[in-house]
């Protein structure tokens, strides 16, 4: 499971930061997680594609992470910041981006 965000989200975050003089260390994340396969399906849909894909054809790497999300509850606290733009949004406007 991961937590994604799109870039927008990302520069908005650190802009409130700046805004608020929020020296120290935060998340900026999407405050939601998924798996690699719902992203990869989303894609897929997204574009019209027929590819079958192989989950689980290449065996996970010793110390692979599997699992990554950080708490945004700091940064929420400190500004008031919240991602606005979803997965699935996020995909689109990139796919949109590609054509």
């Amino acid at each position: 499971m991961w937590d994604f965000i799109y870039i927008d989200d990302v520069m908005s975050g650190v802009l409130s930061l700046i805004e608020h003089e929020g020296a120290g260390i935060y998340n900026i994340g999407g405050g939601n997680v998924v798996s690699l396969k719902t992203v990869v399906e989303l894609i897929n849909n997204h574009m019209g594609s027929k590819l079958d894909v192989q989950y689980g054809a290449i065996p996970y790497r010793e110390g692979q992470l599997m699992h990554l999300e950080g708490s945004i509850e700091k940064i929420k606290n400190r500004t008031g910041w919240r991602p606005k733009i979803d997965l699935e949004e996020g995909l689109l406007r990139t796919i949109k981006g590609l054509a």
